[in-house]
């Protein structure tokens, strides 16, 4: 009767080692989902910055021109 016993404890976690196992591959296929996602964002973050650097200057600039004809048209302090 204990040899039984211990059989049937040895299938019982066998099914659970496989359903936990199944569980861990699925969650690691996610983790690198996402890894992959953050990279992609990371990617597209940097070409966006190096957009911005390109062009800010010239932005910046008219900006500053704008601001600084403000300041001859309109009397501070």
């Amino acid at each position: 009767m204990a040899t039984m016993d211990l059989t049937n404890e040895v299938i019982r976690l066998r099914a659970e080692l496989e359903k936990v196992s199944t569980e861990r591959d699925m969650l690691l296929c996610e983790v690198s989902n996402l890894r992959r996602e953050l990279e992609l964002s990371d990617l597209k973050n940097l070409n966006d910055d190096r957009g911005a650097c390109l062009v800010g200057p010239w932005r910046r600039s008219a900006r500053h021109k704008r601001s600084e004809g403000l300041a001859r048209v309109l009397p501070f302090g």
